[in-house]
């Protein structure tokens, strides 16, 4: 097996390396607003699954099926997402609430976007008073 060099990990890693750090929820709520949004924050019962492609939305409609088949839980929320295009902020209600690391695992089975549900995993594992939200745009009826 070939040994990876630091520099070589970092270009595979892209652009957003080091970009994870905990946020308290006060800097949640700030940074939305500041983007003329309203932070949306996770229910425990709730999934967030963030679809940023099309093969990303192929994975949710392909394992969507068996997904409720196996734990239940419902569609409560499906809308574009701020940043638009065909970009999909998807809620899902569970019967149950999954612990925080199994909530990333199921959100990461349904086509969620790897980079927020490993912004996730940092926060649960920094003990984040906040693991899971989305940014939506405000309304007219706010």
């Amino acid at each position: 097996m070939k040994e990876i060099k630091d520099e070589e990990l970092l270009y595979l890693m892209g652009e957003n390396t080091g970009d994870y750090h905990y946020r308290t929820k006060k800097e949640i709520e700030a940074i939305a607003a500041e983007k003329n949004c309203r932070a949306v924050f996770a229910k425990p019962n709730q999934l967030f699954v963030d679809i940023d492609s099309p093969h990303q939305l192929k994975v949710f409609k392909d394992n969507w099926p068996r997904f409720q088949e196996l734990y239940g839980g419902w569609v409560s929320y499906y809308k574009p997402s701020k940043s638009g295009g065909m970009r999909r902020h998807i809620i899902i209600d569970l019967p149950f609430a999954p612990e925080p690391f199994i909530r990333v695992f199921m959100q990461r089975l349904l086509g969620s976007d790897h980079k927020r549900d490993m912004q996730c995993l940092f926060e649960i594992a920094s003990e984040a008073e906040v693991s899971v939200c989305f940014f939506e745009p405000i309304t007219k009826e706010e």
